[in-house]
Formats: structure tokens, sequence, C-alpha cells
């Protein structure tokens, strides 16, 4: 029996009836050729998921030309010259490997107007002429850009269309051009393009046409509107339902996404984890009560019971998964095939995406980013690389955290006899935080899901067993991984054996924290420690000896984290912590004047260190085989380096 049976539900979209409801959001941006060929990064992403199961595959935000549409610096394509343009076969070969992998192939067009970057070719174009608070001069288009922009959107279509892929995606959220026309705070003009929304509609509906016109009516058209702009004065879900059933005799499909390009984070263009799942609905269904279109919802989507609950009660028509298509391109097969408990659900913890506009050109250079999940997403060692193991090798796994747990699965999977030696009576290491944290549910999935799979394994798994050299030397492994962590920095402080640290606050008692803490350490452990404790109803004030809070953090966590601090937790930064007690802290501002601070609980998050000499120990005890040292023991960091690790290592072993 399937138990999500409005997922699994085929839907006609346009002519082509889609195998189920669940598809795929645009991966990537722009960055598809290396060399004139596929970039194989981005190839992955297009394969994997089209293997995963998902119905639908858009490669993402594409530039119409690379005069005005790209915004910024890339290798552009002649689309007017169609099969003669020397990314012709690149294209194809994006369009053909979606194709024999089941899905619909798809290439999201965009054009960014106004918010272009300064570039040392073509200038911004947008609604109206103004003036950027970066200087730069926005030209307001005439109708002979108008004419442009329509044939470049036609142009690239159709060579799309020849490429194989079977429709286009068009772009009209995010702050883009067309969301530009659409949205009355962007869109001041006093033609018959601005003003009313039939006005401000009129030049996308053009581009849109011209689109159809090119390229036939069986060549899919799907839009992305934004539900809501959330920008003072921009479109809100009414107007864009009303907009969408404008356009219903162009288009096959609406995608509902919410936001501006300059504020991601906050604007849930790309929601962080403290905003809910499926965080756009409430737009969607507004959407869906004016056209006849059917409706995809994006945002945050990664259970697929909330999935069909989504569809059964008329919020949207399919669901469209971004980063959960990243961390999983399982995820579709798994629901379909009764296998969802093996889902690897997203943590939107934003290593995957650097960030704002400053912050994505920094990584320019980068086709695709990280993901703590999904190793394979963007190795730095492609996989085929490796080699088949010639043997069955007895491997040993001394830690069960993270890393532990991944490398274990990975190395069985790879055809090897592997048993986990962990000093606890539990899996799960470090991550076993997330047991009570409130915002952690979906890591605290990540660590069940991973517990999981070395149940479903022949695994062997030792516990309350502290590895030591006598111990590995007994066991004679022919491979060595050691996953031992890591553990908390305790400067020299005075007083500092008086407070807390703060993983007490996730393994220890915490009937006895009080209503007033002091959190010493402003870095990500501190703070999102800080955060929790705000949320069980603390008053809690961090004290920060660097400049700014949590720099330690991926950025767009980052803006997201310092947001929730802002409205549930005081911070002193530029101050050092001088000495510490029970209930109190002694401080040292930038001036050098000495102050205390009186508190019910002092707490202390000031670092975390790496077991490197236990690590060394345990390395010294083999000779001659392959010893591997990773996730927090090697360097203590984040959990996308603990499965990159353990990846890593058990793949090395042949």
């Amino acid at each position: 029996m399937n138990i999500y049976p409005h997922l699994s539900k085929p839907i006609q979209v346009g002519k082509y009836l889609y195998k189920h409801r669940i598809i795929a959001s645009p991966l990537g941006r722009g960055r598809f050729l290396a060399d004139g060929n596929p970039n194989p990064r981005t190839r992955y992403l297009a394969e994997a998921r089209a293997k995963g199961g998902f119905a639908e595959i858009p490669i993402g935000e594409t530039s119409i030309d690379f005069v005005h549409a790209n915004r910024e610096n890339e290798a552009g394509s002649d689309y007017s010259k169609m099969e003669k343009e020397p990314s012709f076969k690149a294209f194809s070969a994006y369009a053909k490997a979606i194709r024999d992998n089941g899905a619909i192939a798809l290439c999201e067009l965009s054009h960014c107007g106004r918010e272009r970057a300064k570039l040392d070719v073509g200038f911004p174009i947008g609604p109206v002429s103004y003036t950027r608070a970066d200087g730069v001069e926005v030209v307001g288009m005439d109708r002979s850009l108008m004419d442009e922009v329509c044939e470049n959107f036609a142009t690239a279509a159709e060579f799309m269309q020849k490429a194989g892929f079977q429709g286009v995606l068009i772009l009209a959220a995010h702050g883009w051009l067309m969301n530009q026309f659409l949205s009355p705070c962007m869109n001041t003009r006093k033609d018959e393009y601005g003003g009313s929304l039939e006005n401000r509609a009129r030049f996308p509906r053009e581009i849109l046409s011209a689109i159809r016109n090119r390229c036939g009516k069986d060549f899919l058209i799907e839009v992305r509107v934004n539900g809501d702009d959330k920008i003072d004065g921009g479109l809100h879900a009414k107007e864009v339902g009303r907009f969408c059933s404008m356009i219903e005799d162009l288009v096959d499909l609406i995608h509902v996404s919410v936001g501006m390009y300059h504020n991601p984070v906050l604007s849930n263009e790309f929601s962080s984890m403290f905003a809910p799942h499926g965080c756009n609905a409430e737009y969607a269904a507004e959407i869906k009560k004016y056209t006849k279109l059917p409706v995809a919802l994006v945002g945050g989507i990664n259970d697929p019971g909330f999935a069909d609950k989504l569809i059964a009660d008329g919020v949207c028509d399919l669901v469209a998964l971004g980063r959960q298509a990243t961390a999983d391109p399982e995820w579709a097969n798994k629901v379909l095939t009764g296998n969802d408990d093996d889902i690897a659900r997203c943590l939107r913890c934003q290593s995957c995406f650097p960030g704002p506009k400053e912050d994505v050109l920094k990584v320019a250079k980068r086709f695709a980013l990280k993901c703590s999940l999904n190793p394979l997403n963007d190795p730095d060692v492609p996989p085929d690389s490796f080699g088949i193991p010639t043997g069955r090798r007895k491997v040993l796994v001394v830690g069960g955290g993270v890393a532990g747990m991944y490398a274990a699965v990975t190395a069985h999977d790879r055809g090897h006899d592997v048993t986990i030696v962990e000093k606890s009576d539990r899996l799960g290491g470090l991550l076993n935080f997330t047991d009570t944290d409130f915002y952690k549910k979906d890591l605290y999935e990540f660590k069940e899901l991973l517990k999981r799979r070395i149940a479903k394994r022949d695994i062997k798994v030792i516990f309350n067993t502290a590895a030591d050299e006598a111990f590995i030397r007994g066991f004679s492994p022919e491979a060595l991984i050691i996953a031992v962590g890591s553990a908390p920095v305790i400067p020299d402080i005075q007083g500092i054996e008086k407070a807390k640290q703060a993983l007490d606050i996730y393994f220890g008692d915490i009937g006895d924290i009080g209503e007033d803490v002091v959190m010493v350490g402003g870095g990500l452990v501190g703070c999102e420690a800080a955060l929790n404790l705000a949320k069980m109803g603390k008053n809690v004030t961090i004290v920060e000896m660097g400049g700014s809070l949590c720099p330690d953090a991926y950025v767009m966590h980052r803006i997201a984290l310092l947001d929730q601090l802002s409205r549930s937790v005081k911070s002193l930064t530029g101050t050092r912590c001088v000495s510490m007690t029970e209930k109190s802290v002694e401080l040292e501002n930038s001036k050098g004047e000495l102050f205390s601070l009186d508190c019910d609980t002092v707490i202390h998050a000031l670092g975390m260190k790496a077991k490197t000499n236990l690590a060394s120990s345990l390395k010294r005890s083999i000779n001659d085989i392959p010893c591997f040292v990773i996730g927090d023991c090697d360097h203590a960091s984040k959990v996308q380096k603990a499965t990159e690790d353990a990846w890593m290592a058990a793949m090395s072993i042949l």
C-alpha cells in the first residue's frame, strides 16, 4: 500500500503526464560549462536527481544574454548560433542525461535586470532609470530594449528546445527583471507598463508570448513567481494570483517561491533552520484560488508526510525540492518505494549556498558547493578516481560519532567487514546534543538516520569500550579509521571550574540553570546554546571578546542566527572575561575598564579542540595498514567536514 498516495499520483502538465508530484527546483546557477563541456559537478547534480526519481529537473539560472542579463562576469553563449554555438553540445548533454534517466528536462532562463553587477560589458537595465546605492546607473527600458529582451528570451528558449530540453522555467521572482516589472515598489513607470497590475503584467506577458510563439504549444513554459516579495510595497499573494490568471494561456505550471535576492535568508528565498518547513504554503494556497494552472510549492520541504498532506489539503499540486534534492537526490525514489526512513533530510545549514551578492562573488570560481549530508555533491576527489576495492578488508572505526558512523556505512557499502568501537553506551557522539536542542530537529534526524543505516547493515558495534593501542593490536585491522572527536577548550580563566560548560545544557542536569544566564563565548556553539536557552525561557547575555558574534558560522546561517539572537538574547562584544564565579563574571571592556555582571548561572563556550593526542597515540598502534584520522579529531569543525572526511577515508580503502 502506498502511504503517500497524493505525492505518487500522476499529473498533466502541458502535453506531458508527470509520473508523480515530486519535482526538483533549479540546481546550481549558470555555471554549467567547464572548458565548453558539462561541468562534472553540476552534471552530477542533474543526473543524480533524475536517477533519484524526480519527475522534472531544471538546470538553474541561465542568463538569456551576456550584455544586460548576466549578474556577474562569466563565459557566455551566443544562443542565436543554435547548433553552431560551441556550448550547444554541452547543454544537449545535460538535457539527454536528464531525459535518459526518466525526468522532464528544463532549463531556467533568467534576466537579473537592475540587480546586475558593474561589469566590463553592458549595464543594468530595469523598469525605471535610477542610481543604485552603489553608485551604478540603472537604465530604464524603452521600447527598443523591451523588444531586445523579448527576442533574447525567445532565442534562448529556442536554443534550449533544439538542445533537447522539453521546456523552460522563467525566473519571475526574487527581484529579477520580470519581478521588477510586476512589483509596484520597483516599477513606478507612468506609461502603459506601470501603475495597475494589468499594466505591470504587460511586459512579462510579452516575454512569455515571445517564447510561446517561437517554441510552439507543446513546449513547456513554467514560471517561478514570488508569493510575497517580503519588502515594503512589494507584491503579495492576491496580486500574484491575479497575475497567474492573466498568463494561463501562455504557461503550463507555476512555481511559488518568496523573497528577494539581496536578502535571501531573512526573506526566505533560502529559508533557514529557524523558518518553518513549507514556509511558502500560505502563499501557494492563496495563489491557487485565482488560477487553473497547476501550482508547485517551493520552500524548505524535507518530510514526505508533510509534502503529501500539502497536496491532499489543496495547498499545492506539486512539491519542488531544491536543497533537499542536493542533500538526498534519491528522495523521490525512497518516498515512492517505501524506503522513506532512509531519507537524509536537508538541514538548511546553508553550507551549500555562500550568501548574498558579495559572498557569491568571492566564490564565483566554485561550480557547486558543499552539502553537509552528501559529500558526493562537490567532492574534492571524483568518486570514480578511487577505484574498486581489491578485497574485503577488516576495517576498525574508533568512535561512533557522525564521522565514524558515516565512514562505517560507506566502507560497508564498498564491501568491507566493518566494526565500530565506541567508548560510551550509544552512537551519536556530540550530535547527541540534538536530542534536546529545539532548533536542531533535522540534525537529530540525520544522527538517527545514520544509526538506522548501521542497524540495517552487518556492521558490528562494540559499546562501552575505549579503544587503546592494545585493543587495536589485538583486533588486527586491515584498515583503521580514527574518529574520536573533540573536547571543549577550557582556558586558564580564574574560577572557570565553578561555571558550567555549554555542553552541560544538553548532556547534563539543566534543573539548576537559573533564570538569568551569562554565556561566556560568542562563537557558533555559544550563540546556538544561548538561543536554545532563550527558547527555554531564560534571560541570556552573551559575552564575546571579539568584535562580532559567531564569525565561525556559514555566512547565511550567521545572518539568520544573528536575527534570532537579536530578538531574545543580549550581547556584549569586545568584552573579555577576567574571572568567573558560580553567579557572576568580571569583565573588561575595550577601554580596559573592569566591571562585573551578576547572574544565576555562568556558562562558557570557548571553543572545541581536536583530540589530536589521542588520535596520534592510536595511530602508533598499527604499522603498514591504511590509517585515517577524520572529523573533529583531525580539526574541530562542522558536520560537512565530518561526512566528507568519512567518505574520503572509506573510499580510499582498497
